[in-house]
């Protein structure tokens, strides 16, 4: 294979395993409540990376938009699922 043929097939296996809708309706629904009610800035990046996840956004988006480090978006998916 050419990488980038292979680079292709690797980005949608990660899609397929690691970026789907992994909230339910009613958790996402008691997340974006938490999320207005949430004073704590580190708690409201917390809750948007969960909720950026499940939209399939990627962890380097989400860190650059936030401005942290992907490993802690990794571990607070980890933490929440």
């Amino acid at each position: 294979f050419s990488s980038s043929v292979h680079d292709g097939q690797a980005s949608a296996l990660y899609y397929y395993f690691f970026m789907y809708k992994f909230l339910k309706p009613t958790e996402r629904e008691d997340l974006l409540l938490e999320l207005k009610n949430e004073k704590y800035r580190k708690d409201a990046d917390r809750i948007i990376a969960i909720l950026l996840l499940d939209e399939s956004v990627l962890y380097k988006t989400i860190g650059q938009c936030l401005f942290i480090d992907e490993s802690t978006i990794r571990n607070w998916r980890k933490r929440y699922v």
